[in-house]
């Protein structure tokens, strides 16, 4: 067996053995084949002996042809030597030959075979992790040629978890949704893994936030995808994915509150979280006013006056106008409203024994809320609750007295944009 024979045989056992090894280093680890196409390159020789073989840059046959007849003039500088063609074909072990000419000095022009081209297989560099480098694949059915290069690699899985930061309670019947979706990458290749890993999703929420002062334990969280209601911190959902994703929908309670999601998958390195803040926007605490005083704030809720910029100007001016009327009709000491339950800082539920179930009739949208008008100090005098209601329904707010004939319950339900929520 000639040199150059024995050199491509062990070329091609070198690569088989690259990849042998490479599966026994990740025996026992999730690991994957990753295949990328071979790049071609021809090598340029000095003489069909394949002596001095030159550098294996050269993109096709002709241009290594032309490589070597440029070598050859000046090592051959009294001979002309050119290029005139290659066979379009190679052999069984890549090689091809290349016909030229070769003018001497005395003007006689030869021609022949001068040039070998042999056909060189390389692997290209890897972008990620190119400590583990691509060897040249062989299938059985063709021991001559490489169908690709491979390298084995152990998965390095990494997930990460898009979605929104808010979204309003769910109420009633009607159940809110914020859509959210895992991605699970290999660092490796920077592409989705090849087969399907299950990704696990749980849910915390903070017990004491949305305004709820008594959260505890058997505070109620959300749900994911189809289940309703989270009942632990521990895995609530779990789902394969597919090419490298899972989609699911985080469902809020009624109650507003502070939630984190949380994702991981089987192999991932890393878990990824989103904070998602359950809550009716845009509510702010009642501005003090010289025409009314707050009541009613608890150790279960004691921030309790939440409405909207639109509520309160309702507010103010009923106050303001309940007032001018005492002082128009003579009242020497004017009573003030006494401003018991709004809404919550984050709305939603207003679970006024603080029990996560007995509610508030709306007060969750920052547009209602009770005034005092019963027996105890600062109620609106029951000779004044006629006036009182037409005030308010000159304005376009719905007053309607509530617990009727309770000397300690009895108060003012009062809707200021007139809206049941």
């Amino acid at each position: 067996m000639d040199a150059r024979r024995l050199l491509h045989r062990m070329t091609r056992w070198l690569g088989r053995l690259f990849i042998i090894f490479s599966l026994v280093a990740s025996f026992g680890a999730q690991a994957a084949k990753e295949i990328v196409p071979y790049v071609e390159s021809w090598c340029a020789s000095d003489w069909v002996s394949y002596i001095g073989l030159k550098t294996c840059v050269y993109p096709t046959k002709l241009a290594a042809a032309e490589a070597s007849a440029a070598a050859f003039n000046v090592v051959y500088s009294s001979i002309k030597w050119a290029v005139t063609s290659c066979e379009p074909g190679m052999d069984i072990n890549g090689d091809a030959m290349c016909s030229g000419t070769a003018t001497h000095p005395d003007g006689s022009v030869q021609t022949g075979n001068f040039w070998a081209i042999r056909i060189h297989y390389n692997c290209p560099v890897p972008i990620v992790n190119p400590s583990i480098p691509y060897g040249l694949a062989w299938s059985n059915s063709d021991l001559n040629h490489p169908y690709a290069c491979s390298r084995n690699v152990q998965d390095s899985l990494v997930i990460t978890l898009l979605g929104g930061n808010e979204v309003e309670p769910s109420s009633g019947s009607t159940i809110n949704t914020l859509p959210f979706i895992a991605t699970v990458i290999d660092q490796n290749t920077g592409q989705p893994p090849t087969n399907p890993v299950q990704v696990h999703v749980s849910l915390k929420v903070d017990p004491t936030s949305g305004g709820h002062d008594h959260g505890d334990s058997t505070r109620p969280r959300g749900g994911i995808a189809n289940v309703e209601s989270c009942s632990s911190d521990a895995e609530c959902w779990s789902n394969p994915t597919v090419n490298g994703t899972v989609a699911f929908n985080f469902n809020p309670t009624v109650a507003s509150g502070t939630h984190t999601i949380t994702a991981t998958c089987d192999g991932c390195s890393n878990t990824a979280t989103v904070n998602v803040d359950v809550k009716v926007p845009n509510l702010w605490p009642i501005a003090a006013s010289t025409y009314y005083a707050f009541i009613g704030s608890t150790s279960e809720h004691s921030s309790n006056h939440y409405v909207v910029s639109e509520a309160q100007l309702q507010l103010w001016q009923l106050a303001k106008g309940f007032y001018d009327y005492q002082v128009l009709t003579g009242l020497a000491s004017p009573t003030l409203l006494h401003l018991n339950d709004a809404s919550l800082k984050w709305g939603g539920l207003f679970d006024k024994d603080g029990d996560w179930d007995t509610p508030h009739k709306e007060h969750r949208r920052g547009s209602v809320i009770d005034i005092r008008a019963n027996s105890n100090p600062g109620a609106i005098p029951s000779s004044l609750i006629k006036n009182f209601i037409k005030i308010a329904a000159n304005m376009g707010i719905d007053a309607r007295l509530e617990n009727i004939g309770d000397p300690v319950n009895q108060h003012f339900h009062t809707r200021l944009l007139n809206r049941k929520e």
